[in-house]
């Protein structure tokens, strides 16, 4: 994260190079090879299995996601409002209930 060629003055603490683009890199830097995240390392030391972790990951939400209803306790269907996210560090508190989706075989 402080490649120059991706970023304008890397060293300067910067926040507010985030609202004009989610990377907050500078315009037209080449994206193609950039990562956003370092969760499985970087460079030499990059995890072979980032791609499984990743998507193994993914698999599971989905699964979650087909067998069960997340509901809010006055019965509605979970809206949660990810603009309400990217303010904090931590999600905000949530309510809900978790039931298992009956199954038809």
């Amino acid at each position: 994260m402080n490649d120059p060629d991706f970023f304008d003055s890397p060293e300067t603490f910067r926040p507010e190079r985030y609202l004009d683009n989610p990377f907050g890199t500078k315009a037209g830097a080449d994206l193609s090879e950039f990562r956003e995240n370092f969760l499985f390392g970087g460079g030499r030391r990059i995890c072979p299995g980032e791609t499984m972790g990743s998507r193994t990951i993914a698999l599971n939400v989905m699964n979650l996601l087909w067998g069960f209803n997340v509901v809010q306790p006055d019965k509605k269907l979970a809206n949660m409002d990810l603009d309400r996210y990217a303010k904090v560090i931590f999600p905000l508190h949530f309510r809900f209930t978790i039931t298992l989706l009956p199954f038809v075989l």
